[in-house]
């Protein structure tokens, strides 16, 4: 089976696939993509592909579907035979300088949203802070521990030689590290879904399972989205009400 994570962005997407065993849900290969608009960061080594996209002021002054057309078709060119991808969710804060206006980054997202479920590969969104809690414990972390995280807890996945040539912790190694963690939150969900809760360890069952924040959903409660499969939403957990005192 083969699954993916996606952190998408306008200027620099970060994907990362992977091949699981049927049986077990284990990883038999894995590949990170990305796209960039620095040069020097375009890379096509072992199992790295980042492609350079071209100038970021004149990749900013095309319009958006001229913008949308070049990533999509860069996300959509690694998804064959992708059956299932973990993303994150919308996040309404998301407003640093030059990532594009609120509504530029809800219609991007939107978009690729819309052309998985066209394809008819399965989407799941997942709460950033409770993808940041999976990885380092700390629903608040940066960039630098999550992709530490990888660095350290998955040594035979990274790709250490290749990432070296990055700008560590910023775009693209930053965005490949997040699409890691959304294809690795996705497949222990699928591995306590088919095998059983007994199938992933102790501390990570914890973090699949429950959540810090009150009203959240957990990880494991992240719904599907898929073309030909009935949806069912999961309602937010409400936050109790304290009863006011006579």
């Amino acid at each position: 089976m083969r699954i993916c994570g996606i952190d998408q962005s306008m200027k620099s997407s970060g994907q990362v696939v992977m091949d699981l065993n049927d049986d077990t849900l284990d990883i038999e290969n894995i590949h990170y993509y990305g796209y960039t608009t620095t040069k020097c960061y375009g890379i096509h080594e072992g199992n790295v592909d980042i492609e350079y996209i071209g100038q970021y002021d004149e990749y900013r002054a095309k319009s958006m579907p001229e913008r949308q057309s070049i990533a999509y078709s860069i996300l959509q060119r690694n998804l064959e035979g992708v059956k299932f991808v973990g993303m994150e969710d919308y996040a309404v804060s998301k407003t640093k300088q030059n990532s594009g206006s609120i509504l530029q980054i809800a219609e991007f997202n939107g978009g690729v949203r819309y052309m998985l479920y066209n394809m008819g590969i399965g989407i799941v969104n997942f709460g950033i802070m409770q993808v940041k809690r999976f990885a380092t414990g700390d629903g608040h972390a940066d960039k630098a521990p999550m992709c530490e995280a990888v660095r350290m807890m998955y040594p035979e996945l990274y790709p250490t030689d290749i990432f070296a040539k990055l700008n560590q912790y910023e775009s693209p190694h930053n965005d490949l590290c997040d699409a890691f963690w959304m294809c690795e939150v996705l497949r222990n969900c699928m591995k306590i879904e088919k095998l059983g809760p007994e199938s992933v360890p102790a501390d990570y069952l914890g973090f699949l399972t429950t959540t810090s924040k009150k009203g959240a959903l957990s990880l494991i409660e992240s719904p599907l989205i898929m073309k030909g499969v009935p949806y069912e939403p999961v309602r937010k957990k409400k936050k109790a009400k304290k009863k006011l005192q006579k």
